[in-house]
């Protein structure tokens, strides 16, 4: 970045983000998010000078990879098909820089699974329009447009490991659109590729240990449901030395099982006993 005077300053950037100016009290550059970049360079809430950033490139070319006329995940989460009829006609596609691929996406063309095309390359969206019925000379139509120009769909048919051109080869690295201080200049030196880590779990081997927890609790909800319950209160008389129990059962005098039964005619007994010695 070159400012007034002889201010320069070497600014590591990233699309979407802003950065300070060394050398400058409040000068900062703010680049856009997708390309071409748009620039732009402020201090404080006054905007100095914006413009375009271009790098090199060899061009962007579209290819046709794949193709599975009835589409689905096999063993080991494999592509292939289930057959040769269209049932779920896919195509795998690949965008290239020069020799260098950059970018590939599977196309569906049926409607209930486009929903699974959530992803786009950072310029263009992709989407599969339909497939020629002839088995010899397949053909593709497969509709492209930019994501942030209106207007700019357009439609290519290409068969098997046909490509099309995108984008040209550019050379031009940055042009001002607006200046208000015209001393500004942003020039791109080099560019470096920004590397991520995405994690993901396709298989969890502690999925059955989870499947038998569950059931555990649910055999335990089901039990606590089904089980009698018996409330029982004991109340000792020392003046009289008699022991009274008092007992209350969640069902009728019928439905008592066996062993309350048999408990509530043996203390029916023994009270009828210490009555008559009484």
């Amino acid at each position: 970045v070159g400012g007034p005077g002889e201010m320069a300053a070497r600014v590591e950037i990233s699309p979407g983000q802003q950065r300070p100016l060394v050398g400058s009290r409040a000068a900062y550059l703010t680049m856009g998010q997708r390309y071409p970049y748009r620039w732009s360079v402020g201090e404080g809430v006054t905007r100095l000078a914006e413009g375009m950033l271009y790098e090199s490139r060899q061009g962007l070319r579209l290819r046709v990879e794949r193709f599975e006329p009835d589409f689905v995940f096999g063993a080991d989460r494999r592509v292939t098909s289930r057959s040769q009829e269209l049932n779920n006609p896919a195509v795998e596609i690949a965008l290239y820089e020069g020799d260098e691929r950059v970018y590939s996406q599977w196309l569906f063309a049926k409607e209930a699974l486009k929903a699974m095309m959530h992803q786009h390359h950072e310029v263009y969206g992709l989407d599969l329009m339909g497939v020629s019925v002839e088995e010899e000379n397949r053909e593709f139509q497969i509709r492209v447009w930019q994501l942030e120009t209106p207007g700019s769909e357009k439609q290519l048919s290409l068969g098997l490991e046909e490509d099309a051109v995108l984008e040209e080869a550019v050379k031009v690295e940055s042009e001002i659109v607006q200046a208000a201080v015209q001393e500004w200049s942003v020039r791109l030196i080099e560019t470096r590729a920004a590397y991520r880590t995405t994690l993901s779990v396709t298989r969890n081997p502690a999925v059955p240990l989870v499947y038998v927890g569950c059931t555990i609790v649910l055999l335990g909800l089901t039990l606590a449901f089904l089980a009698r319950r018996r409330e029982l209160w004991f109340r000792v008389d020392r003046d009289r030395g008699r022991l009274q129990v008092v007992a209350r059962y969640r069902y009728g005098r019928e439905d008592l099982d066996g062993g309350t039964e048999r408990a509530l005619a043996e203390m029916a007994g023994i009270e009828t006993e210490r009555k008559a010695e009484d």
